[in-house]
């Protein structure tokens, strides 16, 4: 069973591995069953995050223990009685990283300098910088871009500076585009 007590230090641990469709255990397409075998159901709650006017349920699956108790992980819940299974996964916990170290409370230049950015776009929120290789996109900190990257969509007026707060793991459809 996959225990989200600690943020592992030095060497990335495997069970907070971001690779794609996968987060340490958890990846998409398992059942739901097997999610709640691998994190421990007392560690989860079933949400319905009713999305664009929709029943759109989620489990929100939690690190340490009680009052200390953090949002680490959601994976998004599709499928039909009996066969429930994993969807997308979006990672809000700073210890999950990618084999090179990337993930939560990274900045937008590291991601660059490791990985090419297919594109980035607004999603419902916040802006993306989308990674096609790993199937990942980074949800940055960055709200404001000037008026000229609206035009132009350049990737280089979005500063390094920027940072990831959230990342989704996900078929890479724009997160705007997704159903």
């Amino acid at each position: 069973m996959l225990v989200l007590n600690s943020v592992p230090t030095g060497a990335i641990d495997e069970q907070f591995v971001l690779a794609k469709g996968r987060a340490g255990t958890i990846h998409a397409g398992m059942t739901i069953n097997e999610l709640y075998a691998a994190v421990g159901r007392n560690r989860t709650k079933l949400v319905d995050q009713y999305g664009e006017g929709y029943f759109t349920p989620v489990i929100e699956i939690y690190s340490g223990q009680g009052g200390n108790a953090k949002l680490s992980v959601i994976v998004q819940i599709v499928g039909q009685y009996p066969k429930f299974l994993v969807g997308s996964i979006t990672v809000y916990d700073a210890g999950f990283k990618t084999k090179i170290g990337v993930g939560v409370g990274s900045r937008l230049d590291e991601i660059r300098r490791n990985y090419k950015v297919d594109w980035i776009s607004f999603g419902g929120g916040p802006l993306f910088a989308r990674v096609e290789q790993i199937g990942m996109s980074f949800a940055l900190d960055y709200l404001h871009p000037p008026r000229e990257w609206y035009r132009t969509q350049d990737q280089t007026l979005i500063p390094g500076s920027a940072k990831v707060i959230f990342v989704l793991l996900s078929d890479g459809t724009r997160p705007e585009n997704k159903p």
